[in-house]
Parts: C-alpha cells; structure tokens; sequence
C-alpha cells in the first residue's frame, strides 16, 4: 500500500471488530477483528466527511465526551457490523454492508466514483449503488464477477460487464513467468552460459554461434524515458568489449506510448557512442504464436448416464497443468532444502502428491441447470458442491436434466466451465 499510495499519504489504521464473546479455536485465540488500512491519494486534495449520529455523540465538556465514547463502543460491541441474514450470499470473504456504507459515506459524496479492484462478493459495487454513487468493480475470479453481477441486478443497477484482456497472463509470480518466457524463445540462454553478467537476461544465439544480449524491462514494469537511458548506458560499455557484440534486443512488456524504434534510434544517434544496433521488440511480437502455449488450461474427464428419469454426472478426472508445476517445485525445494527424509526406496517421506482422479485440486462445483439467454449464470444450489478441510469434492451428481453447464473452481481460484453438449 505504501508503494502503490505512498507513505506520505498513510492516514490511519482502523480495527474493525465484530461480535462479543466467542470461543478461541484449538491451539489459537478467537479471530474477532479485521484491518483496514486508510490511505488518501492526494493529503492537500482529501474527501473526508465526519459520520455523526446525534443520538450518541454528545456536545458537552471533556466527561461527557469521555462518557459517550464508551456508549459508542458498547453499541458497536453490541453490532459489530455483522452480517445480516438478509444480505448473507454465502460467499467466505463477504463483508456487511453496514462497513462498508459507513467506509464510503465517510470518503466520497453523491455521484463520486468508488472503486473495488478485489470485489470478491460485491459488496462495494452494491453499496455504492445504493448509496448514488458510481462504481467500478474488478476481479480475477469468474465467480467473483458473476457474483457481484447478481447483486446489482438485484438492486437494479445499470452497469455494463467488461472482459479485460491487458497484457499477459501471469503465473503467481514475475520470476516464474519470465523464466517460463525465455524458454519458449528459439535460441535463448542464460546469462551465465554467455558470461555476460548480472545486468543482462540472457542472449539468443543464432546458427552462427553468435548472439544478441537480452534485456527483458520485466512483466511487471514499464518502459520509460528513463529506465531506457539507463539500459543505453550499459549498452554503451559493450561498445568497449572484445565480444563483437552488434545487436541488442530490448523486450518490453508494457512501454510509454512515446517510445517506439525511431526514438530509440534516434537516442543512440544523439549519443554518438555506439555502432550497436538495438532492437525494440513487444513481447508477444517476439513470442508470436507460442504465446499460446505459456498456459495450458486445466481439463477436466466428465462422464454423463441416464439414471432413471435422472442423469448421473462424474467427474472422473482432473488435471491442473499450473498446480502439478507448483507441486513439483514444491517437492524439490523440499527434498534440495534437506526438509524432508528419504524412504528405503528412494521416495520422499510426505511428498505432495496428485491421486490419480486429481479430485483434491478441486475447491468447488456450481452448476447452471437454466442456461439463460441473457448468459447470466444461475447457480442450481441443490448442486452446488465444496470441498471442506482436508475432505475432496464428492465428484458425483444427479441431475434433473442434460443440459447444463458445470463451473469447476480449483483450490488456486482458476475456474474452467464445461457444457454438457460438449460430453
């Protein structure tokens, strides 16, 4: 938060308790209060409206100020901003709507707009609706988006549903993405196999045995005016190398829109210190169609009977390419970091491993038995099926009918979605 607003702009720390009482959880004291954090964009240009209810705050000197602090807390102990069961969607992370009323009457005014860019179940977007302000709700998760979608048709919003394809997929991290990317690139090697030093990603040799030093601006950087002089300087220091070095390749990711060949061209004219050509190039452009393959989809093996008046469904099994590659990292970071014995037959003790119907990767099942026209999805709850702790999915379900769309959401948030004309 600190590097996305700024320290400066850091303005307190707020807990938000909820409940009284409660019973502490085996081996851990009771979880009764939650963090929000208060930033601000700009200190000298800052919305803050002072929330007042005139039946608690009192008017009078220090004591009765002191007095009416302590019936404020009794209220809120009382209250705690809890969950209405009227409001309750049975989404894990769903916040009451009461926080999140008071959090946006405090810091906006009718007709502003509040944005959410971790939704989740949609309370934001729900509340700022009601409250006659615009909103802007984001998310990752599918069935996050279908969530929030369904609340603000509930509440009669207006709102239009964006697919935002920006960039490049990721995988949990920038380092394993980008060593995921060198090496669907043709001819490309480490920086330590060509020696070329820490500042260099690597080169691409071609058929000859020479080859181009790297530079790869990063997945989740842009390039700007000012990183690129920084990489002209070291460009420049080849110059005075014996390696023969007569082009560099610069790939970008995300770049200012004032940035292309010709400037970088122009740029090394000006400088009048090196004959290096240097090659600006898009990521995709360089991946062209091997982009595809960074990320296979997960699949899943569905298997669809008539049973009675009924139809059987069966996940027979399923296969996340992205968690058999964090599973098998994980394991041999185990057995490299000697956190782990060996068995007398060479296997790891407590090695993570994937069971042959690979049921314990999924986290939850939702069907769609409707399949309206509109698109919008509506989750059949008789069949809706979650994993609970250390416990699979059951991966068996009876349907009413053969038309359907099933949604399967792994324990890593992915969700893939499987119509039953495609069994």
């Amino acid at each position: 938060m600190d590097e996305v607003f700024g320290e400066e702009n850091f303005r307190n720390e707020i807990i938000w308790c909820y409940g009284i009482g409660g019973r502490n959880r085996e081996g851990c004291f009771s979880n009764r209060h939650q963090v929000i954090l208060f930033y601000c964009k700009d200190l000298s240009n800052q919305k803050f409206n002072i929330l007042v209810d005139k039946d608690i705050i009192g008017v009078g000197g220090i004591g009765k100020i002191y007095k009416d602090w302590w019936r404020i807390k009794s209220i809120a102990d009382k209250s705690g901003y809890l969950q209405r069961d009227d409001e309750r969607i049975l989404y894990t992370t769903q916040k009451p709507e009461e926080l999140l009323e008071r959090i946006i009457k405090a810091s906006s005014d009718e007709g502003m707009l509040v944005a959410d860019f971790f939704v989740g179940s949609g309370t934001t977007a729900k509340v700022a609706h009601d409250l006659d302000r615009k909103f802007i709700a984001c998310d990752i998760g599918i069935n996050a988006i279908q969530t929030t979608r369904d609340r603000l048709i509930k509440a009669g919003a207006e709102f239009d549903v964006l697919k935002v394809k920006d960039g490049l997929k990721l995988f949990r991290n920038p380092a394993q993405t980008t060593a995921r990317l060198f090496g669907l690139i043709d001819g490309f090697k480490t920086s330590e196999e060509l020696e070329l030093g820490n500042f260099w990603d690597g080169g691409i040799v071609n058929d000859k045995g020479s080859y181009e030093p790297v530079k790869f601006i990063g997945i989740d950087k842009n390039l700007t005016k000012k990183l690129l002089d920084v990489i002209l300087e070291e460009i420049y220091r080849l110059e005075d190398t014996e390696t023969g070095i007569s082009k560099v390749k610069l790939i970008y990711a995300y770049k200012d829109l004032d940035i292309d060949q010709s400037y970088v061209n122009k740029e090394i004219k000006k400088s009048g210190k090196t004959n290096i050509e240097v090659g600006l190039i898009s990521l995709d452009d360089l991946l062209e169609e091997k982009r595809d393959m960074l990320f296979t989809p997960d699949n899943a093996d569905i298997e669809m009977k008539k049973q009675g008046k009924q139809y059987k469904v069966k996940i027979r099994k399923y296969f996340s390419p992205y968690l058999k590659t964090k599973i098998d990292e994980y394991n041999a970071k185990r057995v490299k970091d000697g956190q782990r014995k060996l068995k007398k037959k060479g296997e790891e003790k407590d090695k993570v491993k994937i069971s042959n119907t690979g049921l314990e990767l999924i986290e939850a099942i939702q069907f769609d038995t409707t399949l309206k026209k509109s698109g919008v999805w509506t989750s059949n709850l008789e069949l809706e099926d979650k994993a609970g702790v250390k416990e699979k999915i059951k991966g068996t379900y009876l349907s009413d009918t053969n038309k359907f769309k099933i949604k399967i959401r792994n324990i890593a948030g992915d969700e893939i979605i499987i119509s039953s004309k495609d069994l």
